[in-house]
């Protein structure tokens, strides 16, 4: 393994060409900036992703301590850190505290007491779609006729959040849409005002609902929502968590609306288009299966998932504040580590075959002894980095492939032989997320 130099621009430029590079050879990039002290590295490794995610030794951590060190650093930066401080973006004993009662309330029997009710949307949505074909030629366009407001729809019932009229959702959408804008760490400066404003906004908005289930238990509020378990919270004495608990809500409605929405599209077009090295045709025998069983089927979300989104190409950022190593590749004091998780996962030293699909991939050989079994566990042999790991792994994974899950066995048992038409992805290396904007379906179900 070494470290390669590569431009700011050229990496802009040509970024899945030396991703692809250096997941095969296992260098780790080094960006070339004029940003004074601040250093940049991408790495694009599992092995190297899994010791970043590991962060052995607290080497590695969140967005608010970027912000913390930076120099002469604007109102706005200096704002944005105080928002990623308040929610999950550092490793203090609070947030680790935090992220652990969020998973707790997002998997297991919690996610589970949801699900008639995630199956209802699903269907509802489903009957929808064939109203909106037949008024266009067969036609209906997937993001927005579904998968935005099944996210949406999704994500509020979890959360609690109540809005007043549709007009109040479209524009709560709207400010989450916007607020996610905030993980764009190099975003020009008037993109990260604009982030911020939303976020504020859409604080504000949050801000009443939660004071609802904290001031009084006994009123006929949901008790099976998350601004429920924090209203309980603060009625417990953690008064001083009730900024936390906002930008939490916060985070949470924009991951809900953008990464489930992502992932349900690439899912869906790796379903009905397979891919060079996958039969959509074996792909969908296997999901549809009558004896399959339901946590079959998460795991087989889960592997669609991680070989559907190597079309997108967003890295995720970690800081490191003094100087360290990946893999045995020093890294500078004060740099920003890159992860390209989407070339993680297709790293042949962790996936056998990587670019196969394979639904029963995670099962644990019958013949491993001891050793090899706690080696393959550590180093996340055959697993995902789709949803993280670690101390930041996604709270809402559980959730995300029911819901998943539950929309491709609807579609699929509605319209067999929907086809796609076309498919949109935009975003940028180090700007907006990268989204799917579009996808385009045929619902011909005869």
């Amino acid at each position: 393994m070494a470290t390669i130099e590569v431009g700011f621009l050229d990496f802009q430029k040509d970024f899945d060409k030396y991703m692809t590079q250096c997941q095969k050879s296992g260098d780790l990039i080094e960006i070339v900036t004029s940003s004074g002290d601040l250093n940049m590295y991408v790495v694009s490794t599992h092995g190297g992703c899994c010791e970043v995610l590991r962060n052995d030794g607290q080497r590695f951590v969140h967005f608010a301590e970027y912000f913390d060190a930076l120099q002469d650093k604007s109102e706005v930066d200096q704002k944005i850190g105080e928002v990623f401080a308040k929610n999950l973006g550092n490793n203090s004993d609070l947030h680790l505290e935090l992220r652990k009662d969020i998973r707790n309330h997002f998997n297991g029997t919690r996610v589970d007491q949801h699900n008639d009710f995630f199956h209802m949307v699903a269907g509802q949505l489903v009957d929808e779609l064939e109203l909106i074909a037949d008024k266009n030629n067969g036609l209906v366009e997937l993001i927005e006729d579904f998968t935005k407001p099944l996210s949406f729809i999704v994500t509020t019932h979890v959360i609690g959040l109540e809005f007043k009229d549709r007009d109040e959702q479209k524009k709560c959408r709207e400010l989450a849409g916007e607020a996610i804008k905030l993980v764009a760490l190099l975003a020009p400066e008037k993109e990260k005002i604009t982030a911020l404003k939303a976020f504020e906004e859409f604080s504000d908005f949050i801000l009443p609902q939660l004071e609802k289930f904290r001031v009084d238990a006994d009123q006929g509020l949901r008790t099976n929502c998350l601004l429920y378990d924090f209203g309980e919270k603060i009625r417990a004495g953690h008064e001083d968590k009730l900024e936390n608990f906002i930008c939490l809500v916060n985070g949470l409605f924009q991951a809900g609306l953008g990464a489930t929405g992502n992932s349900l599209a690439l899912c869906l077009n790796l379903l009905l288009e397979g891919n060079d090295d996958n039969s959509a045709d074996d792909i969908r025998t296997y999901f549809m299966a009558p004896e399959r069983t339901v946590e079959e089927k998460n795991e087989a979300v889960s592997e669609y998932i991680r070989v559907a989104t190597a079309k997108l190409g967003n890295v995720f950022p970690r800081y490191s504040q003094h100087a360290t190593a990946v893999e045995g590749e020093p890294i500078k004091p004060n740099s920003l580590v890159y992860m390209s998780l989407r070339k993680a996962n297709m790293d042949d030293r962790a996936f056998s075959k990587p670019q196969l699909v394979n639904p029963e991939r995670m099962k644990i050989p019958p013949d491993l002894s001891p050793e090899a079994l706690k080696e393959r566990r550590y180093n996340r042999i055959e697993k995902s980095l789709n949803f993280s790991y670690g101390e930041h792994m996604c709270p809402g994974r559980r959730l995300a492939l029911v819901v998943i899950r539950y929309a491709l066995e609807e579609l699929l048992r509605r319209f067999p032989n929907m086809a796609v038409e076309d498919m949109n992805i935009v975003g940028e290396m180090f700007g907006t997320p990268t989204a799917v904007t579009s996808l385009t379906l045929r619902l011909d179900s005869a």
